[in-house]
């Protein structure tokens, strides 16, 4: 399952406290280790001193008792003597830096020097002394300082960014709400990206409100379209019913006329149910369609009825199983077109045996025993302009296809199966609705 995407301006915010948490880190830790650090250095210049003043002392003279200070304590042992006075743990230092007691080198409380010259060997501990601690106060304070400058900048920088990004943010809120039926392209011209001194996000708009534009000009062409086409298309099959009506009342119309004015008043009512269907297609499929509810019966008797008078092929029956009579509820003409076309494919790949249509309380099947379909066929017969054999592409109607998207306009589903040599089963499925009271 997608994650669902998150606003532009909190993932910035989540970078930005990222970025924070790993600036506080790393000052943290470079304020510790450098404050530590100097103390260590300070300490250690401070002893060097105090050796040298020590060893000028013992020269001048070496019976003399050594100076003790408020943070350190000396201890000197001439040479030849007992190191008695100096503490066990001391006596075994070499010479040189050393930390007593320590658990870890950061946690070191404090600090040996054992030196050793001519007179004798001398030891010294220091005691970290209050001014240590306050280089490490001090230097900890210019961190938090350091840190807390850091947040205002970067909280700084995001304020400011949040602010370049509004009229972004308000675009894309004006993208949402634009409804490109209602075709109104000022909204997104005159939000607050039109202001913004940004050129990336002024081409943006400049790009959308020219695509929005165009998606205008298409929606009012389609309308045109299909208003007009509506318009032309009905009018002659409305001047042909008329002359038909008109024809029909002549008394002395001979019987071949009269065979005609049938034959006119059949493909008349085709015509009629092609360009409605083509129509229905046509429309935005968000704008209803005109339904009525009719019985599936007759609509199916006629359909068989005209494949009839159109096949001349005694070696093909056609035959109905009605085992029901639905309600339906479509388009006036549509279930006609429908049939009509898949009655038309089956007589065009069936040279001889049966066409049977099964009428069910939810669907209609179309039974033939034709030359059928390949499974690679069967996989390509709802394709745009798709014909299985060339040999047949004088082969006249909507398409499989087109008749798979009216099926699909109304709700309704259209599906074959088939094999090859043996004939092909179309199941047209539908809701039957309760009947009219």
């Amino acid at each position: 399952m997608a994650k669902t995407p998150q606003r532009l301006h909190h993932q910035l915010r989540r970078h930005f406290i990222l970025q924070a948490l790993g600036v506080a880190l790393l000052l943290v830790a470079g304020t510790f280790i450098g404050s530590k650090a100097i103390s260590e250095y300070l300490l250690r210049d401070r002893i060097r001193t105090e050796v040298t003043q020590l060893w000028a002392l013992i020269e001048r003279n070496p019976k003399a008792p050594l100076p003790k200070g408020l943070s350190y304590e000396a201890y000197f042992v001439p040479v030849g003597s007992q190191p008695d006075q100096v503490p066990a743990e001391l006596r075994v230092m070499s010479s040189g830096f050393h930390r007593l007691n320590q658990e870890s080198w950061l946690q070191a409380d404090k600090v040996v020097y054992v030196g050793d010259r001519a007179p004798g060997k001398i030891f010294v501990v220091t005691t970290r002394s209050l001014l240590d601690r306050v280089v490490v106060g001090i230097t900890v304070l210019s961190g938090l300082m350091s840190l807390i400058a850091v947040w205002a900048m970067i909280a700084f920088t995001n304020r400011r960014l949040r602010r370049l990004m509004l009229p972004l943010v308000e675009f894309s809120h004006a993208v949402d709400r634009w409804d490109p039926e209602r075709g109104e392209v000022a909204q997104l011209k005159y939000t607050a990206c039109g202001e913004s001194k940004i050129r990336e996000v002024e081409r943006l708009r400049n790009a959308v409100v020219d695509m929005a534009g165009r998606m205008n000009t298409f929606v009012e062409r389609e309308r045109n379209f299909t208003r007009d086409a509506s318009h032309e298309l009905r009018t002659p099959l409305t001047v042909v019913r008329m002359a038909h009506d008109m024809l029909t009342l002549e008394p002395e119309l001979s019987q071949r006329g009269t065979r005609a004015l049938s034959r006119i008043d059949q493909v008349t009512r085709e015509m009629e149910g092609l360009v409605e269907s083509l129509l229905v297609l046509a429309r935005h499929p968000n704008v209803e369609i005109e339904v009525d509810q009719f019985y599936a019966l007759p609509v199916v008797e006629e359909a068989i009825a005209r494949i009839r008078d159109h096949v001349d092929n005694p070696a093909l029956e056609i035959h109905l199983d009605a085992r029901a009579n639905p309600m339906v509820e479509a388009p006036p003409r549509m279930l006609a077109v429908v049939l009509n076309e898949l009655l038309e494919n089956a007589v065009s790949f069936t040279e001889r045996g049966n066409i049977n249509v099964v009428l069910r309380d939810n669907s209609i099947d179309i039974i033939d025993t034709g030359i059928g379909m390949s499974a690679d066929t069967l996989a390509r017969v709802f394709d745009p302009f798709f014909r299985e054999d060339i040999s047949r592409q004088n082969a006249k109607g909507l398409g499989l296809n087109v008749v798979r998207r009216l099926v699909d306009r109304i709700g309704w589903t259209l599906s074959l199966r088939s094999r090859l040599s043996e004939g092909t089963i179309a199941t047209l499925g539908f809701r039957q609705v309760p009947a009219k009271t």
